[in-house]
C-alpha cells in the first residue's frame, strides 16, 4: 500500500463528505492534495514521524492513512458510503463531474448510477439543467463510453497491490513464483492477473488445485487470479509464453519452426520425426538464446 491507495481513499472520503454536506470534506480534500504532492515514501514518512508534520495531515487524517497502510478500508469511509447510493461513486469517474454536479444530478434528476446518467443523456435531460447544456451532455456521453471501454481493468499499481499478498502466500510453499501476463509486461491497464508457480508436472492437476486454493485464500473475493504451473526446466519458456502478446508468441513460434523446434504454451521443444523433446529453459533468456535471438524484456513483448 502506498501513495496512490492513500490518495484514492482520501479523495473518496472528500467526495462522500461533500455529498453528505459533512464539514470534513475540505479536510479530506486538502489531505489528498498534500499526500499526492509529497516528496518521499508515505510508509517511510509515517514511520519516521515526518508525515505527522505535513501541513494538511492532522490526527484524523493520520488515522485514515494508518488504516489504508494496514490494508483496511477506513471506518470513516465505510460509514459515509453506507449513507450513499454506491452508483454515485461510478458517476464520479466521469471527467468534469465534481461533487457539486454529481449531487445536482442526484437531487434534481435522481441519477444514482452510470447507467442512469447515460440514459438521461440520451433523453436530452441534461440540456436544460443549470450548469450543463448540450455540449456538456455530449462530453459526458463520450466520457461514459470511455469508461465502458476500460471496465474490468485495473491500473498496474492496483494489480500489483492485489498480487503482493498472493505472491507472498505462494512463496511460502513453492520454490519459484513469478507474476506473469500483463503485469509482467508492465501494461498500465491490466485485465487478467496471472501467476506462474513451479510444481511437479507428474501431479499437475493436484498441484494446480493446491496452488489455486492458496491464491483464492489470499486474493480479494471480487478479483480472480489465474495460476499456471511449470516444472523447473520449462519455467522460463512458460513465463515467456504467458507474458507475451499474441504477435510476439507467433514470431517466436515461426522462428522455432524454422530451426527445427516448436514453441507453444507447454514450452520449447526440439522436433524429431517421432516425438518432441523438451529443451531446458529454466530462465526466460534461455528461450531467446536457443532460438538465436537477443533476449527481449517483458515490457517489449
Amino acid at each position: 500500500m502506498g501513495r496512490r491507495q492513500v490518495t484514492d481513499a482520501l479523495e473518496r472520503l472528500a467526495f462522500a463528505a461533500e455529498l453528505l454536506e459533512d464539514e470534513r470534506a475540505r479536510t479530506w480534500a486538502r489531505a489528498a492534495w498534500a499526500i499526492r504532492n509529497l516528496e518521499g515514501d508515505v510508509e517511510e514518512m509515517r514511520e519516521s514521524g515526518a508525515l505527522a508534520k505535513t501541513r494538511g495531515v492532522g490526527k484524523g487524517v493520520l488515522g485514515v492513512i494508518d488504516e489504508v497502510l494496514e490494508g483496511k478500508k477506513p471506518g470513516a469511509l465505510m460509514e459515509m458510503e453506507a449513507k450513499l447510493p454506491e452508483g454515485l461513486f461510478a458517476v464520479r469517474r466521469v471527467k468534469g463531474l465534481g461533487p457539486k454536479k454529481v449531487k445536482q444530478l442526484w437531487s434534481e434528476l435522481t441519477i444514482t448510477s452510470l447507467g442512469e446518467l447515460e440514459y438521461a443523456c440520451r433523453e436530452n435531460r441534461l440540456v436544460d439543467l443549470k450548469g450543463f447544456g448540450r455540449k456538456t451532455q455530449q462530453k459526458v456521453l463520450e466520457q461514459i463510453e470511455r469508461i465502458r471501454e476500460t471496465e474490468g481493468l485495473l491500473r498496474r499499481d492496483q494489480a500489483e497491490a492485489v498480487l503482493g499478498p498472493v505472491l507472498d502466500a505462494l512463496e511460502e510453499v513453492y520454490p519459484q513464483v513469478e507474476p506473469a501476463g500483463e503485469v509482467r509486461r508492465g501494461l498500465e491497464l491490466v485485465r487478467e492477473l496471472v501467476v506462474l508457480v513451479e510444481g511437479e508436472a507428474l501431479v499437475e492437476g493436484e498441484a494446480l488445485a493446491e496452488a489455486q486454493a492458496i491464491v483464492d485464500a489470499a486474493r480479494p473475493p471480487e478479483l480472480k487470479v489465474q495460476v499456471a504451473l511449470a516444472d523447473a526446466e520449462t519455467f522460463g519458456a512458460r513465463l515467456v509464453w504467458l507474458s507475451s502478446a499474441d504477435a510476439h508468441r507467433a514470431a517466436l513460434s515461426l522462428r522455432a519452426e524454422a530451426r527445427g523446434m516448436r514453441f507453444d504454451a507447454g514450452g520449447l521443444w526440439m522436433a524429431s520425426p517421432d516425438e518432441l523433446a523438451p529443451l531446458g529453459t529454466p530462465e526466460e533468456d534461455d528461450v531467446y538464446r536457443a532460438l538465436g535471438l537477443v533476449p527481449t524484456a517483458p515490457e517489449r513483448r
